[in-house]
Formats: C-alpha cells, structure tokens, sequence
C-alpha cells in the first residue's frame, strides 16, 4: 500500500498531466475533423463525440486535479463541485451515444453504403447529433432539479461520489454503467458481424474504427471489474477514472495517426 501522501500526488499529477495532453490532443482532432473531409462526411459523429472528450480533459487538470492536491472534500462536495458532476454525467452519455452511432456508420458504410449515402443526401445528421445531445441533457434533469440526486468528485477518496438516495442509485446504475454496458453489447455486435461476413468475403477492414472499438471495449472491462479486483481507492481510480481519460487519449491519439497524412494542411498556418 503507497503513503497517503504519494496517492494524493500521484492522483494530481496523473489527473494533470493526462488531462493537459489529452485537451491539446482533442483540439488537434477536433481541427482534423473540421478540416477534413472524408470526416465531415461521417455525419460529425466524430467530431461531436471529440467536443463531448474535450470538455473531460478539461475538468480533469483544471478542476480534479488542483482539488486533489490540496485535499479539499468541502469544495469537491459543493454546488460548483456538483455541477462539474452535472457535466461529466452529460459528456459521458453523448461519448457513448456518439461511440454507437459512429459504429453504425461504419456498418452501414461497409454493408449498406447506399443506404447511408441516402441519409447522408437527405441533411439527417445534423439533427441527429442535436438530438443526442438533447437526450444526454434529459435524462439527466433530475441531477438539475432535486438536491439529493448528484455526483461529484471526491478529492479524498479520489473517486466519484453519488447520492445515496434511490435517484443517485439509479444514476450510477443505469446512467453511468447500464448505458456503457449495452453499448459495449451493441458494438461489439457489429462488429462481430462485419468481422466475419465483411472481412471473410473482400478481406476490407476500418483498422481505425475497430482500434477505437477495442479501446471502448477495454474502458468497459476496466470499468466493470475494478471494484471486484481492488479494494484499495487509488486503484480502483486507476482502473475507473484515471482509465476514462487515458481511454481519451489514446482514442485521440488513432484518430491523429490514422488521419495526419490525409490531412497535412491542418498543421500549416493559414
């Protein structure tokens, strides 16, 4: 077991450093999504679910980490603290929204890509993408309306605290990880499905796409397992929180690599 104190500094310094590289990673996405058009023509799935990772990275080394390091659970714990809650909540569902419709697009790409030019002919995109964000701030009203349904940052646990009320069950349990686990159930579907009917018949595969699906897919396995295999907090941190925002990165990281070439002129000043 690690000192008290090494925890708390190695929970900032990891909160910090992975937040800062993870911002400037997703603002380079976000310009390789506006810029390029091979992603534009991806119904701004990606480029929507890069706004929902930004905005994490944020809160990360601007707000969880500075509270971590100096220990204060009262501001973690406060009004302001609770809306941070609020946000995080509405980000996590619109990434994992985004995360499934981004995998449909592939599969209809690759099975039915007349089908998706006609979608895309017909502007359904747009008011998609405000549609999931919509669902994304609805379903998490009751965090707006009522006082004992929250979630914060805990800077002396270094793990998320809910309200232990039926409401705050029913965020953790449905909202926080019912949602995540149908959509690893779903994505993982189809790409099972393209795996062996696409693959075995032209050999064509997205490694971009299935690379971000496997990083999901081990965001999820971390996230359901960490409390069954680790008791001690700065662990389940690791494997929970901390795995969150190193999932955003490395997410960034392929979209990046696997981009970069394709779309040079983002990195020349215009």
């Amino acid at each position: 077991m690690l000192p008290a104190l090494l925890q708390i500094l190695l929970v900032a310094i990891f909160s910090f450093i992975t937040g800062f590289f993870g911002f400037i990673l997703t603002i380079l996405c976000l310009i390789t999504c506006w810029r390029s058009e091979k992603l534009r023509n991806d119904f701004g799935f990606l480029f929507n679910q890069t706004i929902s990772k930004l905005f994490v990275t944020i809160i990360f080394f601007v707000w969880i980490s500075p509270i971590t390091y100096i220990q204060q659970n009262e501001t973690g714990g406060g009004i302001f603290g609770k809306f941070i809650g609020q946000v995080l909540v509405i980000n996590w569902c619109a990434f994992i929204y985004f995360q499934v419709l981004e995998t449909i697009n592939h599969f209809c790409s690759m099975i039915y890509p007349n089908f998706r030019l006609k979608l895309l002919s017909q502007q359904i995109p747009v008011p998609l993408c405000i549609f999931v964000w919509l669902i994304s701030v609805f379903q998490n009203i009751p965090m707006f309306l009522y006082n004992d349904c929250y979630m914060f940052y805990n800077p002396t646990t270094f793990l998320f605290d809910f309200a232990t009320t039926s409401c705050g069950d029913t965020l953790v349990t449905i909202v926080i990880y019912r949602i995540m686990f149908v959509a690893f159930i779903f994505i993982a579907v189809l790409d099972m499905i393209l795996l062996i009917f696409v693959v075995s018949r032209d050999g064509r595969i997205n490694i971009e796409v299935f690379s971000r699906d496997i990083l999901f897919t081990l965001l999820v396995v971390s996230f359901n397992t960490a409390m069954k295999f680790y008791q001690e907090n700065f662990y389940i941190f690791l494997f929970t929180t901390f795995a969150w925002i190193i999932q955003i990165c490395f997410d960034a990281l392929l979209i990046l690599i696997f981009n970069f070439k394709k779309n040079i002129s983002i990195w020349r000043i215009t």
